[in-house]
């Protein structure tokens, strides 16, 4: 609700109508998504990360760098971590590289993709900058979220394992102790 209720306000205040339907949509994906514990892990947090991609995608195209589209594009790679760790992160990264890469060859081509508010117009040299950021910012947390996942993964892996042989000490232990009362 802390970024669904500003929004909405925000789009119905500017009759923006697409930016309204589609965050209405989103959010009520995501909602079915975390109630459908039926359908796998791996297809729900895939659908999950598709739907905040579009999200950004679309914020991106609607408003352009100054709006929202850019944070949201940030979560894709961090999220991608958290969901399949560092196959995740690199293909979050490579999500977004992409679209950095197309929406500044957008701002070459047409000058402002921007349908809503066309004149704004956005150089190539404002968008690399801002898409410098949001890479750099991409790499850093999604490389580090896959890291600190993997640490905790090796770290319960260790725990199982020293669990597993204070467990056969204990049953050595007490075998022992019955041969001793048997003698």
């Amino acid at each position: 609700s802390i970024a669904y209720v500003p929004s909405v306000i925000l789009a119905f205040r500017l009759e923006i109508w697409s930016l309204l339907i589609v965050d209405n949509i989103a959010w009520v994906s995501v909602i079915a998504l975390a109630m459908a514990k039926q359908m796998s892990y791996q297809l729900r947090a895939g659908l999950f990360l598709a739907m905040w991609s579009a999200v950004g995608v679309f914020l991106l195209w609607i408003l352009g760098p100054i709006g929202a589209g850019t944070e949201w594009l940030l979560t894709v790679p961090v999220l991608s971590a958290l969901f399949f760790g560092y196959r995740g992160a690199l293909a979050g990264i490579a999500f977004v590289v992409l679209i950095v890469l197309v929406y500044g060859a957008l701002l070459v081509l047409a000058q402002s993709p921007n349908p809503v508010y066309g004149d704004l117009v956005y150089t190539p040299e404002s968008w690399f900058g801002v898409s410098g950021t949001l890479l750099f910012l991409c790499v850093l947390g999604s490389l580090t979220t896959a890291r600190l996942l993997a640490s905790l993964k090796a770290n319960m892996v260790e725990l199982e394992s020293s669990r597993q042989r204070i467990a056969d000490s204990l049953k050595e232990r007490e075998q022992l102790q019955e041969q001793l009362l048997h003698s």
